[in-house]
């Protein structure tokens, strides 16, 4: 009888002191709402190529396609030549201002062209609709040589691929592997300086733009 008495108070304590600890934890943090005006879903609701079709627009892809990232309004535009189709939000990287080195956070700022596109047909992880844009740019090469990030090498390489809208070398300071890919838009910067967009959003981007799509980010 006395080791269950023992057992029991014991059991007691433990139970006394967990309910304390509980007790003491901070409340969950609130999800931080978005900035007023900017989006949090594709505008208008109506499938990408319905739209297109409507205007009499070949689709798969659309041609003239071209994108426009707003980072102030947290939004991606798709435009077939200068008609808005559809308006997208997205998130960006969590530093404010255009890209200078490997790992600072910021999402470049330029005219861009599409240089790789993957599409999975089940896509799970963020790579599995990915849109490479082709940075750094050759203006950024011209930069990161008079700043000593990169030698003349490299600057030339870069250069070179910029010429042949190719994919930039990868190993310089500068960075690169930024692109257009799926893996949501909360919070608003948790990217590295990539243009993310929820996987349906970002499926329906992918599917109507090729290799060569102008994508133009703006502050």
């Amino acid at each position: 009888m006395r080791p269950l008495i023992v057992g029991l108070a014991i059991g007691l304590l433990v139970a006394a002191a967990f309910v304390r600890r509980w007790h003491r934890r901070p409340p969950a943090r609130p999800a931080k709402p978005p900035p007023v005006g900017v989006l949090t879903a594709a505008v208008p609701a109506r499938p990408l190529a319905e739209i297109a079709r409507a205007r009499g627009l070949a689709t798969d892809p659309i041609r003239d396609a071209r994108l426009e990232v707003d980072k102030s309004e947290y939004e991606l535009r798709f435009l077939a030549g200068d008609v808005l189709l559809k308006r997208y939000p997205v998130a960006l990287g969590p530093r404010q201002g255009d890209k200078q080195r490997r790992d600072d956070g910021c999402t470049p700022e330029g005219e861009f062209r599409i240089v790789e596109r993957v599409v999975q047909s089940e896509p799970r992880r963020w790579r599995d609709v990915w849109m490479r844009l082709n940075y750094p740019l050759p203006e950024d090469a011209e930069r990161g040589l008079a700043a000593g990030l990169i030698d003349r090498e490299q600057r030339d390489a870069i250069v070179a691929a910029g010429e042949r809208r190719e994919i930039p070398p990868r190993n310089t300071r500068l960075g690169s592997g930024i692109g257009i890919h799926i893996g949501g838009i909360t919070p608003r910067d948790w990217t590295e300086g990539c243009i993310a967009l929820q996987t349906a959003d970002g499926v329906e981007v992918a599917g109507q733009v090729r290799a060569g799509t102008r994508v133009v980010v703006r502050p």
